[in-house]
């Protein structure tokens, strides 16, 4: 079993830019990749931002669905993305 953090467009908390969600059996996700998933009762659309297999030590939810079967950012744009983030002091 894996596990993906995923990032929204919206901040989810004070000191948290990602959530943690289940990888089901059967998605094939990949990193850079659109997914739908649940957030406080509601669907929401986040970025695959990174996959772990190490289960955490909290509950998770999984993922719904995929939006499309190709990443919508590269890996070269994430870690653009990263490094924007840090060098400006802005978050992800």
């Amino acid at each position: 079993m894996a596990f993906a953090e995923i990032l929204f467009q919206q901040k989810v908390g004070l000191d948290k830019d990602c959530l943690t969600y289940e990888i089901p059996s059967g998605l094939d996700i990949k990193i850079g990749q659109l997914v739908k998933v649940k957030l406080r009762c509601k669907e929401k659309i986040g970025l695959v931002w990174k996959i772990e297999k190490e289960k955490p030590a909290f509950k998770t939810f999984p993922i719904d669905e995929t939006i499309k079967n190709q990443p919508f950012l590269s890996e070269n744009q994430i870690k653009l993305a990263k490094w924007i983030s840090k060098y400006y002091f802005c978050p992800l």
